[in-house]
């Protein structure tokens, strides 16, 4: 069984321009995968009509030009995502083109929705309301300009919505961050909704309303249950864009007294942590790939990266990794990262010596243990595809001492199955191979690097 729904969005097109409509081919019912080609309606709207199956329906919307229609100019941002349930009988959704020149395009990044921005663990869940007795009107705001804690309310002019009390507004959830949604039944005597949508705290406590007019929504007499109506705004009108102070500083200046000759990952936190007390909201580094190509000064260079995924092994903190079991030789690292440590500037090809010295014995003294440990397992199994690349590129390079692999006669070239030939652990080589995806710089790079990837803002 289907559902029908319709579609409606406004755009103002240019001579020879087509608004479509390009969805999931499973959920509709002609499957053959081409897009809907909207229909002109009046002064700059345009709508389709399709049969949906009941499920999860991803789309988006493209600009189509008549004299090269097989090149549409998507809109931006990722593909739309609309619930259709099976009690649903009819849906109309009304949606605004999302452009690509919109300044609050950048609150869609990962910095702002994983950091900055990003929401509190308690959300807030969804609560659907019935189509089976009720017709039904979801508002589905798209917001990303919201404080960590703070909720976005809807109020308005009947009784659902408050009356224009915000005391008694409608909650929406974000459980789909950065969407935020909430439903209520529709009355059948009241033919305009008009609405705001307001900012409150964690303590549901009224901050402010967004600025400009009500905004209105037209109700159809005839609709009765099974019916869903789907607002899907853009944007709270907040009176001012988002703001925020930073501090950018390269990673290889922040030495400590626990940095071994450049500043290191853990150094991070401190920097963190200053941050956070002086209230700014930023920190930009340059880029911490590994850029090793030739083991000289000349790859100290950040914008040299041999590999988009890989991080520099010179950020490792050699004490955070662990301690040999020799401790005439551990004495020795201990007293070079010291005398490395007390320079006025860094000298990387010293640093790179020790470190990867330090790697190589690490490795050597862990590795019978180190290959079966399950989280090292399945992070290998994860991240296959590039980092055992990475791992034979790092080896052959320094096998030829030139990263440039069109010099590496009968090697310049392998698919996966004969690097995987390669990397074999029956062959001598492999020790020379692992240590590149293992102790020196990937695993444990990844490994202290993740707290601040993944919990940069909750640190301090």
């Amino acid at each position: 069984m289907t559902t029908t729904l319709t579609f409606e969005i406004e755009y103002l097109t240019q001579p020879g321009e087509n608004l479509i409509l390009v969805g999931d081919s499973k959920q509709l019912d002609n499957k053959d995968g081409s897009p809907h080609y909207l229909n002109y309606l009046h002064v700059g709207k345009w709508g389709v009509s399709l049969q949906l199956f009941p499920g999860l329906f991803e789309y988006n919307y493209a600009i189509v030009h008549e004299s090269n229609p097989s090149v549409p100019k998507k809109e931006f941002g990722s593909r739309r995502q609309l619930k259709v349930d099976k009690d649903i009988k009819e849906l109309q959704v009304i949606d605004h083109w999302r452009s690509n020149d919109d300044d609050l395009n950048t609150l869609y990044t990962s910095f702002f929705l994983e950091g900055a921005l990003q929401p509190t663990c308690n959300r807030g869940s969804f609560i659907s309301v019935s189509c089976k007795n009720d017709s039904v009107l979801q508002f589905s705001l798209r917001c990303a300009q919201v404080e960590t804690g703070d909720k976005i309310a809807v109020y308005g002019n009947c009784a659902a919505l408050g009356n224009w009390d915000i005391a008694k507004a409608l909650i929406l959830s974000n459980e789909n961050h950065p969407t935020w949604q909430g439903e209520i039944p529709i009355s059948t005597n009241q033919t305009t909704i008009e609405y705001k949508y307001a900012l409150l705290d964690s303590e549901n406590n009224y901050i402010v309303a967004e600025k400009g007019d009500n905004r209105q929504v037209s109700l159809d007499r005839d609709w009765r249950a099974g019916n869903k109506k789907v607002l899907s705004d853009e944007n709270f009108r907040f009176e001012k864009k988002w703001q925020g102070t930073g501090v950018a500083i390269p990673v290889f200046s922040l030495r400590s007294a626990q940095s071994s000759g450049v500043g290191e990952f853990l150094d991070l936190k401190n920097l963190i942590d200053w941050a956070k007390m002086t209230g700014l909201k930023l920190v930009q580094i340059l880029p911490i790939n590994d850029t090793v190509a030739k083991h000289r000064w000349q790859d100290s260079y950040p914008y040299a990266a041999i590999s988009v995924y890989a991080l520099h092994p010179i950020y490792l903190n050699m004490k955070a990794m662990g301690t040999l079991d020799c401790k005439v030789t551990q004495d020795i690292i201990n007293a070079k990262a010291l005398e490395l440590n007390a320079l006025e500037q860094v000298d990387y090809e010293a640093v790179m010596t020790l470190k990867s010295r330090f790697y190589k014995l690490l490795y050597d003294q862990e590795k019978a243990t180190f290959f079966k440990d399950a989280n090292f397992q399945q992070w290998y199994q994860t991240n296959e595809e590039w980092l055992l690349p990475y791992a034979v590129f790092s080896y052959l390079r320094d096998l030829y001492q030139t990263p440039d692999f069109s010099q590496w006669v009968g090697h310049e070239k392998h698919s996966m199955n004969e690097l995987r030939s390669l990397a074999d652990q029956k062959l001598a080589e492999y020790d020379d191979i692992a240590v590149h995806f293992s102790f020196n710089g990937i695993y444990i790079c990844n490994y202290q690097k993740l707290p601040l990837t993944l919990d940069l803002t909750r640190f301090a």
